[in-house]
């Protein structure tokens, strides 16, 4: 394969530029890439390229100097996107010749990627901007309770509910801005909610930290609207580069969560952080181990673990539950917190059952006794 087919291989077509800044012959694919027919004598290259104008001085500097490069990326053309380059040509001899070259590089998959990004961050900037503004009705609700006599109190607490319900729909549509993607885990942050609800009552936390926890876990994948849907949804097994890009997730997903404040907010940030570090100090991101690692952390990264085995992948046959429950066996005091697993092992058939009923439902079904 030659050079010429490599580059239109990847998009890639260039022309090359005289002195004057003029347009020479060039590869016929660079002319129907543009849109434009090819021109029988040189022409300047703002004359075709509305794209240069203003560019001119710039174009015959790096010509005759052989030095300098410009970029002009992202720019729209019919249905998509190029980058335009003029850079300096390795064959500069004599008057006539071609001493630059202008280079014209497809960006479309990559600009349509970027605003796809863009568009779920916007998203979630939203949603955040909601369940702030529902955060601050609540606390001017919570004073009035302080101050008012008891038929409003009655009034408030009613509202308190409403405005309770209304969080947890505005926490959960958060979690499914990076769910949608991932066709295959459908139901998969619901059963970890209710999941980490029946761990954490065996381990012994009270009924406000299991309702912490049931909240905070649905955002424990949220950090995935920033990894690329060539990594995120890929058939078959990821390569080293793109496992750690996935692992990004982590760090993506306490981004978003961390700088609020509240108690709710905080445990999301630490589990969407450490929900991937092991006891033993073996995980990712920041390689914590034993107790450093968030208690609501070591909950949901166990039954995180267990869904994964159970569910069927693209790349991986659903495990049974026995074959499942070996491996947390196995795991413990090296991928999990030894008490943890403890609390795991003694619920884990409501958690088979659990899955089991919840594999069609959404939403209102998932909610834990105290709602």
């Amino acid at each position: 394969m030659g050079t010429v087919d490599i580059f239109e291989r990847f998009a890639i077509y260039s022309c090359g530029l005289d002195a004057e800044g003029r347009l020479l012959s060039g590869e016929s694919g660079f002319w129907r890439r543009l849109g434009i027919e090819q021109p029988e004598e040189p022409r300047p290259a703002a004359d075709l390229l509305d794209e240069l104008v203003g560019r001119e001085e710039d174009i015959r500097r790096i010509a005759r100097s052989g030095e300098g490069e410009i970029c002009i990326p992202g720019i729209r053309r019919d249905s998509g996107f190029l980058d335009f380059y003029v850079l300096p040509s390795a064959h500069d001899a004599g008057s006539g010749e071609k001493r630059a070259v202008l280079v014209i590089k497809d960006a479309s998959e990559a600009m349509r990627a970027q605003q796809a990004v863009q568009q779920q961050r916007n998203e979630i900037t939203l949603l955040k901007r909601d369940l702030d503004k529902r955060n601050e009705e609540l606390k001017e609700l919570m004073e009035m309770v302080r101050t008012q006599n008891h038929e409003l109190s009655n009034k408030v607490r009613l509202k308190t509910k409403d405005l309770r319900q209304s969080r947890l729909s505005i926490i959960a549509k958060l979690a499914r801005v990076a769910e949608f993607r991932d066709k295959e885990t459908g139901g998969h942050i619901y059963r970890i909610g209710r999941s980490s609800v029946l761990v954490s009552r065996s381990y012994g936390l009270s009924d406000e930290a299991c309702e912490d926890i049931f909240h905070a876990s649905l955002l424990h994948d949220v950090g995935k609207v920033g990894i690329p849907d060539s990594i995120l949804l890929k058939s078959g097994p990821l390569t080293a580069e793109e496992r750690a890009i996935m692992q990004t997730h982590t760090l993506i997903g306490s981004d978003i969560l961390g700088g609020e404040e509240g108690k709710l907010l905080k445990s999301a940030m630490e589990i969407a952080r450490f929900h991937h570090e092991r006891w033993d100090g073996r995980g990712y991101p920041e390689a914590r181990s034993g107790e450093s690692i968030p208690i609501v952390a070591r909950i949901c990264s166990i039954v995180d673990v267990f869904d994964a085995l159970l569910s069927k992948r693209s790349y991986k046959e659903a495990w049974s539950a026995e074959e499942a429950l070996a491996l947390i066996r196995k795991e413990s005091g090296a991928a999990f917190d030894p008490l943890v697993t403890q609390a795991f092992l003694a619920v884990a058939s409501g958690i088979v059952k659990l899955r089991l009923g919840s594999l069609e439902t959404e939403g209102i079904e998932y909610l834990p006794e105290f709602y």
